[in-house]
């Protein structure tokens, strides 16, 4: 177990068949094998403020409904922040959505011809 916890950022939630296994921050958990405690979760498509970098052992990013494309302004503050979480070493994966917004960091869009 890492000291610091790992930060887990939700960018959207399940379709309404596949609630009933939880949201995605738990789907990650389990699936890392990390427990309630090593975790914080924030939910940024809902609104919540994405925290000081600093204090985390590395970031998991959900997947989301939504589209990359769409830039809407949580996921812009969201792949800032991440792109200054990438150039201080954070290990970063991301999921689907997650994926997209990483991808960004090395992109100038997530659906240009560029692998990443």
């Amino acid at each position: 177990m890492s000291a610091l916890p790992f930060l887990i950022i939700e960018t959207g939630h399940p379709v309404s068949g596949m609630k009933r296994y939880g949201r995605f921050p738990h789907w990650i958990r389990v699936a890392a094998g990390l427990a309630k405690r090593e975790t914080v979760v924030i939910d940024v498509a809902n609104g919540d403020r994405l925290p000081n970098r600093r204090g985390f052992a590395g970031t998991l990013i959900s997947g989301s409904a939504a589209f990359v494309t769409d830039r809407a302004d949580w996921s812009e503050r969201s792949a800032e922040w991440l792109r200054d979480a990438a150039h201080a070493g954070m290990p970063l994966l991301g999921i689907c959505y997650g994926h997209q917004l990483i991808c960004l960091l090395y992109t100038s869009d997530a659906a240009d011809d560029t692998p990443c």
